[in-house]
């Protein structure tokens, strides 16, 4: 099955524990869901990436990100963050590159783990408006993505192994069609800062019909 995504110009439960911690990470794709469910079975609108931690003290941890489509009825930036977070995650995974962006494109998920992408990810604590950090349904801090900020494995962005922990073993298991030359990557900044409001969430959830056409932009 494919999605339709539309990128913009711009660029930014297995019995392993779950990653409760905030942190910069390298992972390895366990899962892409195009049709995500909540706890209810109920449908959500967008899609969901499973990932593994490979290195660092949260090694063999996993998580769950939840990247929204965006909401229509939201401001401009709200939209537009939601875009980027997409657009960011099918990059990283190898699914699109950066001269697809600003175009409609058709993907499939399941591509990216066949064989299972890695890549780099910055998750934080996701906030409420006042600052409060929020929990789940189990009393348990909630999890986010960092702005845009998950990254092709090669990235340069990720190029320092002291900020971005890695195995390197298991970089070196990724066969050449899952690389990229990190000189390919256009030079931009990305943000650094807490979890984003809304748009994306480790383990979070919200019910909406999925659309049959998904417009993603750039991070």
């Amino acid at each position: 099955m494919a999605i339709k995504v539309k990128t913009s110009t711009e660029g930014a439960g297995s019995g392993t524990a779950w990653l409760k911690q905030p942190g910069k990470f390298h992972w390895l794709l366990l899962n892409a869901d195009e049709n995500p469910v909540n706890k209810d079975k109920q449908p959500l609108d967008g899609f969901k990436l499973q990932f593994l931690i490979l290195a660092g003290e949260q090694k063999g941890k996993q998580f769950d990100l939840l990247l929204f489509n965006p909401d229509m009825s939201k401001s401009e930036s709200a939209i537009e963050w939601a875009q980027r977070k997409q657009t960011a995650a099918l990059i990283a995974l190898g699914l699109i590159d950066h001269a697809q962006m600003g175009n409609e494109v058709s993907v499939d998920l399941g591509v990216a783990m066949n064989p299972p992408r890695q890549g780099f990810i910055d998750l934080d604590y996701e906030k409420e408006k006042d600052g409060a950090v929020k929990h789940d349904d189990k009393g348990q801090p909630r999890l986010g993505l960092v702005f845009a900020n998950i990254y092709h494995i090669d990235d340069p962005a990720c190029a320092d192994p002291v900020i971005w922990q890695r195995d390197a073993g298991q970089i070196a298991k990724l066969p050449p069609a899952c690389r990229r030359d990190p000189a390919s990557f256009p030079k931009h900044e990305r943000k650094a800062g807490t979890a984003a409001t809304s748009g994306a969430t480790a383990g979070g959830g919200q019910a909406a019909a999925p659309p049959k056409n998904v417009s993603f932009e750039g991070f």
